[in-house]
């Protein structure tokens, strides 16, 4: 099973939560130590991953025929 608070914070360093669950890490991250040193551990343990990061644009006009494709799949075929 995982661990919720191990999502959460997860969620938090990944830019994942929506504004509520953001809202609730920052305050549990101002008022709770041992929060905020499980976070740190979380944190450590994606450290490695950055190496493994790369940065890039996508290619023009991606979104738009993502867009297209996805519009034209779920259309119901004409019968």
């Amino acid at each position: 099973m995982t661990d919720p608070v191990q999502e959460q914070l997860l969620g938090h360093l990944l830019g994942a939560l929506d504004d509520s669950e953001q809202e609730q890490v920052a305050v549990r991250l101002r008022s709770e130590p041992e929060f905020r040193e499980q976070l740190a551990l979380v944190r450590s343990r994606l450290e490695p991953l950055s190496a493994a990061r790369c940065d890039f644009l996508p290619p023009p006009g991606l979104a738009e025929r993502t867009c297209r494709f996805v519009a034209t799949a779920c259309t119901p075929a004409t019968r």
